[in-house]
């Protein structure tokens, strides 16, 4: 009886002192996971002056070009956060061009007329960007942009897209035309709308016949012609814009490249993807080698356009069941190398709340469901602050970081599940607990 007990005090003792391990070990490990958290993580707290944003100063040292992602338009917080960013980088780092996923002409033209009338900063805004970032939360940016136009270091706004978002540069350069050759006016207005109605009807299976892109090649080289002989003229008559008429070039080049390269497609998502991405990158190393050579750049656009190795990365569209890989490149990876080497890619997510869509209906972030424990939004969740930036570049893979270089599930458009190293693709992540839908102006 005597050695049953001893016995049976022995394997207790030495079980209690299994589980007192087992939980000095677990308790230990909670807290070398919440330091790396904390020493690998920046609270954006927009509450104070800015002192939060200073750690990017060395994050970004030796940068020339940023890139600005969001997994979805329509979020009010990734507005407000992305316009303090690019205040921040304006006034600390001299980034002094915001270039928006918009049409390369309309900030142009519309700043261009600002040497001969006024224009509130909501106008301006409206006519420069597209209607997903056409909000009150970029107000502030855009007033900011409008303020400090006329001072040594102003803040440019720009765009390196190829798809037409309302008819500021038609307008204006039409006006232009007409005053000088109501005939060249009459074949551009005509040019612009044949183009913009063809362009609309690929979605809904309308196809360019020879004679369509022959119409485009001719009538718009004969509109780039015009506008060439007239050069000095624009110059002359806006001055705050001296390379006005490169940029309108260029924008009636897009129009014919664009048209010229679907015409060699079967008209697919994916090839019409391609088209647009390669057709923004080439825009992109134009701004910067022709228009802003020595200026240092940030690009705001969606993760999709801005993400490296995109073809990598596998996803799932609403009522599918099987994932299946990107075919199409993203505009990031058609710049060149070196252009690469210069820039930072910050993707954007969030967790919960809700969001504005593209026919602008209110929806519940991943439909208001739980995350899987390997989503990227769940694991990002375990942050303690409601904005947070974490630097991916640099880092060496450990038990607490080992997400960053494993296969991971994240939502695209706020509701559909993509699956990607988040180190292949992106530089950093901005990430935010909970958002609101974007407050449109219409």
């Amino acid at each position: 009886m005597r050695s049953s007990i001893k016995t049976f005090l022995a394997l207790s003792t030495i079980i209690c002192l299994v589980l007192m391990g087992w939980y000095v070990y677990q308790y230990s490990l909670k807290i070398e996971k919440a330091e790396w958290w904390v020493n690998n993580t920046h609270n954006i707290d927009t509450t104070n002056n800015d002192d939060d944003l200073k750690f990017l100063d060395s994050i970004l040292k030796g940068k020339k070009y940023v890139f600005l992602g969001e997994n979805s338009h329509g979020v009010a917080e990734y507005n407000t956060a992305k316009g303090r960013l690019i205040k921040y980088l304006h006034e600390n780092q001299d980034y002094d061009v915001v270039a928006f996923e918009s049409n390369l002409a309309d900030p142009a033209v519309t700043f261009a007329e600002l040497h001969t009338s006024h224009i509130s900063s909501r106008t301006y805004m409206q006519r420069t960007i597209p209607g997903v970032w056409n909000a009150t939360q970029n107000l502030p940016l855009f007033d900011y942009i409008l303020e400090n136009r006329r001072e040594e270091k102003a803040l440019v706004n720009t765009g390196f897209d190829i798809q037409p978002f309302g008819r500021t540069f038609t307008n204006f350069t039409t006006d232009w035309i007409t005053k000088r050759s109501p005939s060249k006016g009459d074949l551009f207005s005509k040019l612009e709308k044949d183009w913009l109605i063809l362009y609309l009807s690929f979605y809904e299976g309308g196809r360019l016949s020879n004679q369509d892109v022959l119409q485009f090649q001719e009538g718009y080289s004969e509109i780039i012609s015009f506008i060439t002989h007239h050069g000095i003229a624009l110059k002359h008559e806006y001055p705050n814009q001296p390379k006005l008429n490169l940029l309108i070039l260029q924008t009636l080049q897009n129009r014919i490249e664009l048209m010229t390269r679907m015409s060699k497609t079967n008209y697919s998502i994916d090839e019409m993807s391609t088209v647009r991405d390669s057709l923004m990158a080439e825009n992109i190393k134009w701004l910067s080698e022709k228009i802003y050579p020595d200026k240092k750049i940030i690009f705001w656009a969606h993760n999709a356009h801005i993400r490296n190795h995109n073809t990598k990365i596998t996803y799932k569209d609403e009522g599918e069941t099987e994932f299946r890989p990107f075919l199409h490149k993203t505009m990031f990876e058609y710049l060149p190398d070196d252009f690469k080497k210069q820039s930072y890619i910050l993707g954007f997510y969030m967790y919960d709340g809700e969001f504005s869509d593209n026919q602008n209906n209110i929806k519940k972030v991943n439909d208001g469901k739980d995350y899987q424990a390997d989503s990227l939004e769940q694991i990002l969740n375990q942050s303690n602050f409601e904005q947070t930036f974490i630097n991916l570049n640099g880092q060496t893979k450990n038990k607490f970081n080992k997400w960053m270089f494993e296969p991971v599930y994240a939502l695209t458009q706020g509701l559909y599940p993509e699956k990607m190293v988040v180190s292949n693709h992106y530089d950093g992540l901005f990430f935010i607990k909970h958002v609101k839908p974007t407050t449109y102006i219409r």
